[in-house]
Parts: C-alpha cells; structure tokens; sequence
C-alpha cells in the first residue's frame, strides 16, 4: 500500500451502547462506552488507526438502511419495518416506539466514501448519520405506503431510550446528503411487494 494513501475506517455508533442515560448529539470527541466485543473491537481498531501514523478518516456510521438488492440487511429497524410493511404485517411499538435512533441512507454512505477519498481530509473522526428519528415514526412512514400494515403499540420495556450522533463535523466538510429516510422506505416496501 501507497503510504500516502488515505485509509477510510467505517466504525460504528454502537461504541456508544454503554451509555446509561439518552444523549443527543454526541461529538466526535466524546468518549466510547461498550461493553459488546464488536463495539470494543471497533473502538481498539480505531485507537490503532490512529496510532498507526497514516492518513486515516474515521466514519462513525449510524445505522445503515436502504435497498441494496440480496445483501440488504434485514436486521437494521427501517430495513425490517419495510420488510415487514411489504408483506401486509404486523409492527410491535415496544414502550410505543419511543426509542429514538441515528440513521444513515447506504447511498449517502458510498457517497461519502468517496467524498473522503477525492478531498483533503485527513486524520480525522465523523459522524455520518442523517436522521433522527423514533422507532414509531419510521413506523409511521411504512404505514403510509401500506396502510394494511398493522402497528401494535406496547407497554413492553425497552433498554434504553437510546442516543443520536450529531452530524454537524461532516456538514462542516461540504458533504451534503441527498437521500431522504420516506424515499428508501418507499423503494424498499416496493421492492418486497413485488
């Protein structure tokens, strides 16, 4: 490898998942908290990029969502509540979906890859997420493209609340996101229906 060539880490908003109390717009420079072998693998990888004397940018992904064709991940909230809405069913608002949530279009990710690459940024963390929203209005916005969906509010107990990254680092950059959460559901419910 180039040693002036950039290396682009996408870490993960997970190495936040210790946090005891909701926060909201968490900075770059706040301090990890996990207790999960994945969050605080992400977090001794990070800490040796950082170390390692190359050029680096760190991008702390909040949860990945979108259509990307067979490898779509199931497991993340919107992508499963799309899924879920394609096929006429059924959506359990655990303590009524109040848990809120830090999103990021897949599009806008690859975008912003690149973004990374071509610019002059170097050594350096960012958050790259675009929305943030509670669990029951993403929900909400998979009922309008079906409203055969069904949601079903609970008293179930959730966690956490959950907590938001701020994006205002990345902003300052020029990146602009240009993928809307409405947009992909809408694609997505469509893709599944078929």
């Amino acid at each position: 490898m180039n040693n002036n060539a950039k290396i682009i880490f996408p870490s993960t908003h997970v190495i936040f998942e210790g946090l005891k109390k909701t926060k909201y717009n968490i900075l770059e420079n706040e301090k990890p908290i996990t207790f999960l072998a994945y969050s605080s693998s992400k977090v001794i990888n990070e800490k040796q990029l950082q170390s390692s004397g190359k050029n680096y940018v760190i991008l702390r992904l909040g949860s990945v969502y979108g259509y990307s064709g067979d490898s779509t991940r199931i497991n993340i909230m919107p992508n499963l509540f799309s899924k879920i809405a394609s096929q006429n069913g059924k959506i359990k608002l655990f303590s009524g979906g109040k848990q809120i949530k830090s999103l990021t279009p897949i599009i806008d990710v690859a975008r912003c890859f690149k973004f990374m690459e071509e610019e002059n940024f170097n050594k350096e963390v960012y958050n790259l997420t675009k929305d943030t929203v509670t669990v029951k209005e993403v929900a909400e916005l998979c009922k309008k493209f079906n409203n055969k969906l069904n949601l079903e509010s609970t008293n179930d107990e959730i966690p956490n609340l959950g907590y938001t990254l701020s994006n205002k680092k990345i902003l300052k950059t020029g990146f602009k996101f240009l993928y809307k959460l409405e947009e992909n559901i809408k694609e997505m419910i469509y893709q599944w229906s078929k």
